[in-house]
């Protein structure tokens, strides 16, 4: 980790474009750096313990206070609960995550997002214009 003061790490596919549009959008908003981002495609990625396949599926979130990790929708309500901006989305991202629609929203969007690796790496590592 290269903060400490971290609240939770992120993990998002350093591949897609629209992963790397959500982590700008979250790193300019997050005013008390709660969030450290980690490209999943950059080495050493496994220190993590997390299986890179699970990783390249949904986006996951270690909670530093608990050690607890959380993907997919509860990675976003995470994130939520950490960036005050977004702390407003919080209710609405867990009644959707309690009715079903949540993890099946962004199940859909996690299937259907676009990988661009090619002609973007060196030496082991991936890179899409950050």
């Amino acid at each position: 980790m290269k903060k400490h003061g971290s609240k939770i790490i992120v993990f998002y596919d350093g591949w897609c474009p629209l992963c790397i549009k959500v982590k700008n959008n979250i790193k300019k908003i997050d005013f008390f750096n709660n969030i450290e981002m980690v490209n999943i495609r950059e080495p050493g990625i496994e220190k993590y313990g997390i299986p890179l396949s699970s990783l390249e599926k949904h986006m996951h979130a270690k909670i530093i206070r608990n050690n607890k990790i959380v993907s997919g929708i509860f990675a976003f309500m995470a994130i939520a609960s950490n960036v005050p901006l977004l702390m407003p989305l919080w209710p609405l991202l867990k009644l959707s995550q309690m009715i079903g629609l949540g993890q099946r929203v962004y199940d859909f969007i996690a299937k259907n997002r676009i990988i661009i690796p090619v002609g973007n790496c060196e030496r082991n590592s991936c890179n899409i214009n950050e």
